[in-house]
């Protein structure tokens, strides 16, 4: 394997090397004649000469001034236009720029422990309650009824583990902006004979899949390019958790599981056939809370409104039907 990336590796150096003596142009320079910034993160990390750089603008977590690490590109590089490389790079980096400081923003979030004594923290807790079941009022603050919105124990507390403040904040989110479908979703998850799922633990899931891909730079990262506060970045990644959650809840049904055992693997399949549309992010919620309000059908399929057309969310293969896995556990 190390010998086939090092071929690949040469082949790349080759044919930049072709393009730039027919050019004139280095890779990053025709790169920044158009905004792409996966291909001008491709292109960083691949080079030696930019490893400085790369890890400025894509690892670190100092806030590096943009124009300099620019300014070092092009002095490094060269360039046959340098206004137009200067500014079409700092547009791409910038974007870049912005992804790595979601991912960190919302790691440090993940690192804001719940705690019972916090009265901020309490109050969200209880919000949260209020919100999917409204007009009823708990026996008290542990209480096995906290386990009817899909936590695993009497003390949703211990749930957050690994997720800190933001599982909750996340799960918070859903049920203000989309009520009736927060509700919804709860009550067939919870409900189901068969087929029940953990409605909060699985909101818990999605905020922890969801941080690696940032973390990653993969899959949702483009919906953060012009996130350029952080208010935006958390407006973003909560847009883009009702998402995949509404999505998630019929594929669920869909799969027709032998038992909650089979969590992990549904969720895999569900993780590996989920697309993400190129729409704003908080255009996303439309299509999917519409689809997932449809309800289970009496097998536990989706909706019809959410039958698997092509086009949609993802594609069902033939045999959908899950095998075996342990259920999760935070």
């Amino acid at each position: 394997m190390g010998l086939l990336d090092e071929l690949r590796r040469l082949l790349r150096r080759l044919f930049e090397w072709i393009l730039r003596q027919i050019t004139g142009q280095c890779e990053l320079e025709r790169l920044s004649k158009t905004f792409d910034p996966v291909r001008v993160e491709e292109s960083l990390r691949a080079s030696r000469q930019l490893h400085d750089v790369a890890q400025k603008l894509l690892i670190s977590k100092k806030e590096e001034d943009l124009q300099q690490m620019v300014d070092e590109v092009l002095r490094i590089k060269g360039a046959r236009d340098p206004q137009g490389f200067r500014i079409g790079l700092q547009r791409n980096c910038q974007a870049l720029r912005n992804v790595t400081r979601a991912s960190y923003l919302i790691t440090d979030r993940c690192h804001v422990g719940y705690s019972s004594d916090n009265a901020d923290h309490e109050a969200l807790l209880d919000e949260l309650w209020r919100l999917l079941k409204p007009g009823v009022q708990r026996s008290g603050r542990v209480t096995k009824e906290w386990e009817e919105l899909g936590f695993q124990g009497p003390d949703p507390a211990t749930d957050f583990r690994g997720l800190g403040i933001l599982g909750l904040e996340n799960l918070v989110f859903f049920a203000r902006r989309h009520p009736s479908v927060a509700r919804k979703l709860m009550v067939e998850a919870g409900k189901h004979p068969k087929y029940w799922y953990f409605f909060a633990v699985t909101g818990l899931n999605i905020t922890g899949w969801m941080r690696e891909w940032l973390e990653n730079h993969e899959r949702i990262a483009f919906y953060f390019y012009h996130a350029d506060t952080p208010e935006q970045a958390f407006e973003t990644f909560n847009h883009i958790y009702v998402y995949v959650f509404a999505s998630f809840h019929p594929y669920w049904f869909r799969c027709q599981p032998a038992s909650i055992m089979e969590f992990n693997t549904v969720a895999d399949r569900f993780v590996s056939q989920l697309s993400f549309p190129a729409l704003p992010a908080h255009e996303l919620t439309t299509a999917s809370t519409a689809a997932a309000s449809g309800g289970a059908g009496e097998r536990g399929s989706a909706p019809r409104s959410v039958e698997y057309e092509q086009g949609h969310v993802w594609h069902e293969p033939e045999d959908d039907r899950p095998t075996s896995s342990k259920a999760h556990e935070e």
